[in-house]
């Protein structure tokens, strides 16, 4: 289902122990993986700066609703087809879906799910992995420094 929460829509991904795991009902165009073409990891990219600080300090939430958002063990896979390091492990309260998480929720995404950028990186970290069109997982990846791959931030919510 969709819910509203702060200023957005969220899709329901799954719900357990009291918590629900929410990722934008509507993605963004508007923000790069990173703000420059090198490799980089998730960890270390502008994107995660900007979702677990701006994004979550622009309005969009009240102090009850950021409250409720929770800080998850962000796991930071290799990328399965080339080996590319993933990164270390990292504390957030938004992220973006690695290639696991994807495929454990693609079917719930169906058509939200295209031209969305994975974490995970690509061929080499100067690139992140994403869903095409057709919703594959395209794993040689799409440059970090470019728009054009949505991003789809996703997070824990405590609904206890």
């Amino acid at each position: 289902g969709v819910v509203k929460f702060g200023t957005c829509d969220w899709m329901v991904l799954e719900r357990t122990d009291g918590k629900a795991l929410l990722t934008k009902y509507m993605a963004d165009n508007k923000h790069p993986y990173h703000d420059k073409s090198e490799k980089v990891t998730w960890e270390s990219c502008a994107l995660r700066k900007y979702l677990n600080g701006e994004f979550l300090e622009d309005g969009k939430f009240t102090l009850e609703e950021l409250a409720m958002i929770l800080t998850t063990n962000v796991e930071n896979v290799a990328n399965e087809e080339f080996g590319t390091d993933g990164g270390k492990n990292t504390q957030d309260k938004v992220f973006l879906m690695n290639e696991p998480e994807f495929a454990k929720y693609k079917k719930k995404l169906k058509a939200k799910a295209k031209t969305m950028r994975l974490r995970t990186p690509g061929k080499d970290a100067s690139a992140t992995t994403y869903v095409s069109a057709l919703g594959d997982i395209i794993t040689y990846g799409f440059p970090v420094d470019e728009n054009g791959a949505c991003i789809r931030p996703t997070m824990w919510v405590n609904l206890k």
